[in-house]
């Protein structure tokens, strides 16, 4: 459950340092400012970005249960009847959790102003007026309309490769540092004068 809970938080604070890295350098002119609504528009990433952190949160639930499921089951001390109900709990909290978080999400969540603070800061320092006027012709295309209607499916399908992929590696290395810092304070505890 740490390790969820550990990368979860290194999650956040990657999204958290993205954010705090991307501030208005200045205003932005109101010709560029036209071009990055139409993009926006054009892209639907008002609509998407629910898509979008629905599926990132669905991809976190399955972390959780998964590394949940492998801590339980390298746990000798457990019978197999005592894992499966610790599972079935922990199912049906994660489930209650998930169900919290969304609604919580969609009454707090202002997908709009927060596209207005972070989208429009983004896109002016990346992109010139005229890279946004040549996205905006690839997303009126046949090739950039499929894009986007693509966008929600591909998020996801990332996300569960990454997690298939990269999940296995992150909790092996999350589960070395757990047992040396377990193992460094138990060293410090034995030490005569240390907490």
């Amino acid at each position: 459950m740490r390790k969820s809970l550990l990368l979860a938080i290194a999650v956040l604070f990657c999204v958290g340092g993205l954010s705090q890295s991307v501030k208005p350098q200045t205003t932005i002119s109101e010709e560029k400012t036209r071009l990055i609504a139409e993009l926006i528009k054009m892209s639907q990433m008002d609509a998407q970005m629910p898509q979008m952190v629905d599926a990132t949160f669905n991809e976190i639930e399955k972390n959780y249960r998964a590394g949940f499921d492998a801590s339980l089951d390298k746990n000798s001390s457990l019978s197999g009847a005592e894992k499966a109900i610790l599972k079935k709990v922990a199912d049906e909290r994660v489930k209650i959790i998930g169900e919290k978080f969304r609604t919580r999400a969609a009454e707090r969540v202002d997908y709009g102003k927060f596209i207005q603070e972070t989208a429009y800061p983004l896109y002016d320092k990346l992109f010139t007026e005229e890279d946004l006027k040549g996205l905006i012709t690839f997303y009126a295309s046949p090739t950039g309309k499929k894009m986007i209607s693509a966008m929600p499916e591909l998020w996801a399908e990332s996300q569960r490769m990454g997690r298939e992929k990269l999940g296995p590696i992150f909790t092996e290395i999350i589960t070395e540092i757990f047992k040396e810092e377990a193992e460094d304070r138990a060293g410090k505890a034995t030490e005569p004068g240390k907490n």
